[in-house]
């Protein structure tokens, strides 16, 4: 989700000048263009503002107002429609829905002028609420945030940030279940957690200002098994890395170091190789847990439900080379 100067960069000071440099969401955006399961919302929200004399963000808040959220709501569902074949479709229609209503004290507002308490525009949609929730939704900022709705037949897990707050209300009436997970800034986030529950539909959303998050800490999720890529037998040293047993899975997390010629597409592999010589290969993430800055790090989570009881060696492979054997483990 775009900062709101992104939408409104005319209302920023005069002596702020706009970078020439393209920013991390423009980067993003142009990266995941081609990609059906990612939606840009910038874009969505670029042609919203045009389109209407209502701002679509708060005035005196960072975030987007109910108008704005709307507007990625529908964005959301046109592009499930798309891709879900007989999906329940449930767009809503903006124009006979909200009204004013002048009660909200936004984030800029308490930041700068606490003594001010100075109130903001909303538009409340009258939308029915058909669905309800496992406890009262009294604040929207809960971690965990858990609603059903009669009559619908998709379960969504939405792992979110502040921005989902206006949106919350919206999209519950559209889900049988729904589950919105909010976890600290540099905090993973727990994709196994979308293999349970029955969930049909995962969603990840993050304001823009929020992306360099993304680099503190890979998903704690099971590492995608692969085919055996093409290996070559050009050997180099790792410049760390170090393994868990969490009971279930062995994590491994590590840095080859700055001197690997590691390219934007290389993928990150790594082999276990069994006492029989056969091998196993599994894809890391790009990320050393908790060091954004790490030189070509890398982490991994492998379920110990997918191996065997044997003595495994693991090697590491950057795109078709071997980088390197570097210890052994007895995995039990």
């Amino acid at each position: 989700v775009p900062n709101k100067n992104s939408i409104y960069p005319e209302y920023m000071p005069w002596n702020i000048k706009v970078s020439s440099s393209p920013s991390n969401l423009d980067r993003l955006n142009k990266a995941m263009r081609a990609r059906l399961y990612y939606l840009d919302i910038k874009s969505v929200l670029v042609k919203s503002a045009k389109d209407r004399t209502r701002y679509i963000y708060l005035k005196n808040d960072s975030h987007w107002n109910n108008i704005g959220a709307l507007a990625a709501y529908n964005a959301l569902q046109d592009n499930l429609n798309l891709r879900i074949k007989k999906y329940d479709y449930m767009p809503i229609d903006e124009s006979k829905l909200y009204i004013s209503q002048n009660d909200i004290s936004g984030d800029l507002t308490t930041m700068l002028y606490p003594s001010l308490l100075k109130t903001d525009i909303q538009y409340e949609l009258g939308l029915p609420k058909n669905f309800s929730s496992t406890k009262p939704l009294t604040n929207m900022m809960d971690p965990e945030i858990n609603t059903t709705c009669q009559g619908r037949y998709y379960n969504i897990i939405c792992y979110r940030d502040s921005f989902f707050n206006a949106f919350i209300p919206i999209n519950s009436n559209a889900f049988a279940k729904a589950r919105y997970t909010r976890t600290a800034k540099t905090s993973p986030y727990d994709l196994n957690a979308a293999k349970t529950g029955d969930y049909n539909i995962a969603v990840i959303e993050i304001a823009e200002r929020n992306l360099p998050n993304v680099l503190y800490s890979a998903p704690i999720m099971d590492a995608p098994r692969v085919n055996s890529p093409a290996v070559t037998r050009r050997r180099y040293a790792v410049q760390h890395c170090s393994f868990v047993d969490d009971g279930e899975s062995f994590i491994f997390d590590g840095e080859i170091g700055d001197w690997a010629e590691i390219g934007n597409e290389s993928n990150i592999y790594l082999e276990l190789r069994d006492s029989k010589d056969k091998s196993f290969y599994y894809e890391a993430f790009p990320i050393r847990s908790g060091d954004a800055y790490a030189d070509n790090g890398f982490s991994a989570h492998i379920s110990k439900y997918n191996l065997k009881n044997d003595e495994y060696r693991i090697f590491i492979h950057v795109g078709d080379q071997e980088l390197s054997r570097y210890t052994e483990l007895i995995l039990n």
